[in-house]
C-alpha cells in the first residue's frame, strides 16, 4: 500500500548535510537511498521500502552518524502522493504504540490545529493628541522606556501598518 518511508534528518547548515551525506553514501546499504534537501531547511532524507526499514535505518543513522545523535521524523507516503503516517502527529504516534488499525494520517481531523496568534502587545494606557500634534506620553510607559527629560523617542512603522515607539 505505502509507496515509500522517509526519515528526515533536519540539520544546522549545509556543511552538516555535506558530512551526513559522505556517511551515507560509504555507509547506507540498499535497499536504503537518500537524498540532500536545501529548503525550507538543510536535511538528509533517506527513502526505504518499508516502515520496520525506515525506522531501523533512523534509528541506526540517528546513533551511528558522524554529526552525534540527531533527531529525526518519518513520514509514510502512498502511490498518490498522500501522508499515511507521520511521526510528528500525536494520532499517528498513539496509533503505532498500541498496535492498534491504523487510519491514514490524511484522514485525521484534528490533525494540526490552527495556531492562535500570540498576544505581542497589550494596550498601557491611552494619551490625547493636543493642538500642533503633541503628545503627553503616560506615566507607565514613560517608566517602561526609561524615558526622562530630555530623552528623544522614534516612531516606526512595520509592514503591516502598525506604529512602535521606542527610545532613541
Amino acid at each position: 500500500m505505502t509507496e515509500v518511508w522517509r526519515a528526515t534528518f533536519k540539520l544546522t547548515s549545509l556543511r552538516e548535510a555535506r558530512v551526513l551525506s559522505t556517511f551515507l553514501k560509504k555507509k547506507l546499504l540498499k535497499p536504503n537511498k537518500f537524498k540532500t534537501v536545501k529548503k525550507p531547511y538543510p536535511a538528509v532524507v533517506i527513502e526505504s521500502p518499508s516502515e520496520d526499514t525506515c525506522f531501523r535505518t533512523g534509528v541506526w543513522v540517528k546513533n551511528r552518524n558522524p554529526l552525534g545523535k540527531r533527531d529525526y521524523s518519518v513520514e509514510g507516503v502512498d502511490e498518490q502522493g498522500r501522508t499515511l503516517f507521520q511521526s510528528g502527529c500525536p494520532i499517528c504516534r498513539r496509533e503505532k504504540q498500541e498496535g492498534v488499525e491504523r487510519t491514514p494520517h490524511y484522514s485525521h481531523e484534528n490533525r494540526r490545529q490552527p495556531a492562535t496568534p500570540a498576544k505581542t502587545s497589550r494596550i498601557i494606557d491611552v494619551a490625547p493628541v493636543y493642538g500642533g500634534g503633541q503628545i503627553t506620553i503616560p506615566k507607565q510607559a514613560r517608566d517602561m522606556l526609561k524615558l526622562s527629560n530630555g530623552d528623544k523617542v522614534v516612531f516606526s512603522r512595520t509592514p503591516n501598518g502598525k506604529i512602535l515607539l521606542y527610545k532613541a
